[in-house]
């Protein structure tokens, strides 16, 4: 496992781009395998000590928080970890992380993505507007399986999987289990995120592991 200087998740090249992501795919694929560690709980007091302003990695800008970034707090939050979270229709992301100049200032549009996640958090009087929510999800697991026809890129396969996991575990409903069966039979997620996270392109091939286990539990 590659680790940055905060001993959270990282690039082998020291990338930090993606550390907020992955952190994220760490808790929740410990959560769901039911196998905590030290890795989990540092990635855990990341996440929580950054909300709600959240950051790529400790010391960035939070004006380069993308939405793939945050799609996976959000799981974490409809598990049941208190994370105070204020994202619900965009991510910052109006920063180019690459030059460091301004985008527009509208930043990632998020909502669709995340409603399922967020009617989960709500009070239990109106879980059956999950119910509704959860077409989304249909919506989350053609677009991921029409771009996997496109690109083998399997980036947003991470955010795909976790989401439509996380909502067939909890408070499932007829929409969310079976998308998550027809998405898991058609997806091919396990060839891609190992492609994904394969040390030849500097990542950590640990959590495609992790991520495939959870899924398969």
């Amino acid at each position: 496992m590659n680790l940055n200087k905060w001993l959270l998740p990282t690039q082998a090249d020291n990338d930090d781009n993606d550390c907020l992501n992955r952190c994220s795919l760490v808790v929740i694929s410990s959560y769901f395998k039911k196998e905590w560690s030290d890795l989990a709980d540092r990635c855990l007091k990341f996440i929580s000590s950054s909300a709600p302003i959240f950051v790529r990695f400790p010391e960035a800008d939070y004006r380069n928080t993308s939405g793939d970034q945050i799609a996976g707090i959000w799981c974490m939050k409809a598990i049941g970890y208190d994370i105070d979270i204020r994202n619900l229709f965009f991510a910052a992301n109006t920063m180019d992380t690459s030059v460091g100049k301004w985008k527009l200032p509208i930043g990632d549009f998020i909502l669709l993505r995340v409603l399922p996640l967020w009617i989960r958090t709500l009070d239990q009087r109106l879980s059956f507007l999950r119910h509704i929510a959860d077409i989304c999800l249909i919506w989350l697991a053609i677009s991921d399986l029409l771009y996997y026809r496109i690109s083998d890129d399997g980036a947003d396969c991470n955010n795909t999987m976790v989401s439509l996991m996380t909502c067939n575990r909890v408070q499932p409903t007829f929409i969310s289990r079976t998308v998550w069966r027809l998405w898991k039979q058609y997806s091919d997620f396990e060839k891609r995120l190992r492609r994904y996270h394969r040390k030849e392109a500097l990542a950590n091939p640990e959590i495609a592991e992790w991520l495939i286990e959870a899924a398969n539990k």
